[in-house]
């Protein structure tokens, strides 16, 4: 009788263990995601129908919650801290905060301030000095170049690789269509689309 009670705590404690190690609380696992998603993402949708009326708020939060996973357009360090500023916004009228333009510095203050890993604004940087022959103005390494994932950031390193005169372009075609990270549908009618100048 007390080997096979002795057996059974064994096994439960086994079993506790093993369910304990695979996602401790906070680890930013799936579990820590699907929390954190379900914390911010109906909030900064709510703020996105603001700035876009005919949003499809489950698609908005479908993307929010691969944008946190790190699955989506944004790196997951950049995610976290945009949608919670969309979801203290409240109301973003003028787009401000969904088309990122509450990144842009204030006056004095340096584009890169406070990011996790500044050597990875290295390749802009290095474009920016080869072929403006200085560092680029305002936030552009950060919002062009930084908050993105890795197959964004790879296909914008092909463009600073190639020559000067056709960095424009090909940067162009490599950008990341406008507000696709909370699900607004491009526009081609919005000159702030994309990264691309108008069309005359």
């Amino acid at each position: 009788m007390i080997q096979r009670n002795v057996l059974i705590l064994a096994v439960l404690l086994v079993t506790a263990c093993s369910k304990s190690s695979s996602s401790p609380a906070g680890s930013g696992g799936a579990g820590g995601t699907g929390s954190l998603a379900q914390e911010l993402c109906p909030d900064a949708c709510k703020t996105v129908k603001t700035c876009y009326g005919a949003l499809d708020t489950a698609a908005c939060e479908a993307q929010c919650g691969k944008e946190l996973a790190g699955n989506g357009y944004f790196i997951p360090e950049f995610a976290k801290e945009y949608f919670q500023k969309l979801k203290d916004v409240g109301t973003d009228g003028k787009c401000t905060v969904t088309n990122l333009e509450a990144w842009i510095p204030p006056p004095g203050q340096d584009y890169d301030a406070g990011v996790d890993d500044p050597a990875a604004l290295k390749p802009c940087l290095d474009s920016s000095a080869k072929c403006a022959g200085g560092p680029p103005t305002g936030n552009a390494c950060f919002v062009g170049y930084y908050i993105y994932n890795t197959q964004y950031r790879d296909q914008f390193k092909a463009c600073y690789q190639k020559a000067c005169a056709y960095q424009g372009s090909c940067l162009c075609d490599a950008s990341v269509p406008w507000r696709a990270w909370v699900a607004i549908p491009v526009d081609p009618n919005d000159p702030f689309h994309s990264a691309c100048p108008p069309s005359a």
